[in-house]
């Protein structure tokens, strides 16, 4: 009995070792993602990263927790089955957790709205600070942070989506050069 139990532990330390080890080359290969993305790139990597990095997650402590299981000797087929049932179960009672996670998984792959954009989501504007996969996070000129589930999104309006603009009216002198005029709002635009 005391070997079995060293040997178990033994088992255990080496199964987190390896988790561990697997789990930190995941993480410098994400941080190396990141460093190669091009200025363009940057925002959406940014955006994803997280994204991704929570659900490797999930799925990697599921994965070593069940051969952790199956290690000590317990039958996981039918734990795999319960679990199964409970998701069923648990996709019935939450549907509009499920909605959000879809809704948000479609706006992130399909790129329409990236931490940093400016951006009208359910009738808030503001400045995307965090996107998680049931949520975006805006803040206002005012500094409040709306917190938007996706399905309270029925529009988007991203304003700073690969450009910007902002329409101004200038008054200008009946009296003046307008090629002069324009040629000021060109040097102060490119100063912008």
């Amino acid at each position: 009995p005391a070997m079995c139990t060293g040997i178990i532990a033994t088992v255990f330390l080496f199964i987190a070792f390896l988790a561990a080890l697997i789990w930190e080359a995941i993480g410098m290969y994400l941080s190396y993602i990141l460093k190669q993305a091009d200025d363009q790139n940057q925002t959406r990597v940014q955006t994803l990263l997280p994204l991704v990095r929570k659900i490797v997650m999930s799925i990697f402590s599921l994965l070593f927790g069940l051969i952790l299981l199956s290690e000590l000797g317990i039958n996981v087929g039918p734990l795999l089955a319960g679990a199964g049932v409970l998701g069923v179960a648990i996709g019935f009672g939450a549907q509009s957790m499920v909605k959000d996670f879809l809704t948000g998984f479609v706006i992130v792959l399909e790129d329409i709205l990236r931490v940093g954009d400016v951006a009208t989501l359910g009738g808030y504007t503001g400045v995307v600070e965090k996107i998680t996969l049931r949520k975006v996070q805006l803040r206002d000129v005012a500094g409040i942070v709306y917190s938007i589930p996706f399905s309270e999104i029925s529009t988007i309006q991203n304003m700073t989506k690969d450009f910007s603009f902002y329409v101004m009216e200038i008054g200008v002198a009946y009296s003046s050069d307008t090629d002069k005029v324009t040629h000021v709002m060109r040097k102060v635009d490119d100063a912008m």
